[in-house]
């Protein structure tokens, strides 16, 4: 577990090998442990793990960030519509660049330890963009679909 200063306290864990045993809010540790539970182990998830209809439950707060190749970058594919009405903006089809802030270069650093080590990623971080006071909680799963590559997170707002 690392605990970073400058955004506030942003706490990460790694529940793979971490010995966390309960995360602070409820629905981020479910998410956690379906991750956990349909992930191998040094490997990415299987997408059909991560369809809509398995995801009900955390839907309004998932986010996808594809990895782009091309450009060295993550995109936004997906930015739940609860995440919309908490923030105020909607982050579909931008960059994670976009966020030129100190948040956006941590969740970058994140998503790529993410892929590259193939591992469960939990942080925890008070708000920066968002126009309600809370603390972010975020859970965040390796995935590939063929040649694709993409982070798959849920991301909850607790005040």
């Amino acid at each position: 577990m690392n605990s970073f200063c400058g955004l506030g306290d942003v706490v990460v864990a790694y529940p793979e090998y971490d010995k966390v045993t309960r995360l602070t809010r409820p629905l981020a540790w479910e998410f956690t442990k379906y991750c956990l539970s349909v992930k191998p182990p040094g490997d990415f998830v299987e997408p059909r793990f991560f369809a809509i209809d398995r995801l009900q439950r955390w839907l309004d707060y998932i986010v996808i960030v594809d990895y782009r190749a091309d450009i060295d970058e993550f995109q936004y594919r997906r930015y739940g519509p609860g995440l919309f009405r908490y923030t105020g903006f909607d982050m579909t089809g931008r960059l994670v660049s976009d966020f030129d802030s100190e948040v956006g270069r941590l969740f970058e650093r994140l998503y790529r330890q993410c892929v590259a080590e193939k591992v469960v990623i939990h942080s925890e971080h008070e708000r920066v963009h968002s126009r309600y006071d809370c603390h972010w909680h975020r859970v965040m799963c390796p995935l590939r679909d063929g040649a694709r590559i993409a982070v798959v997170a849920c991301s909850l707002p607790f005040s």
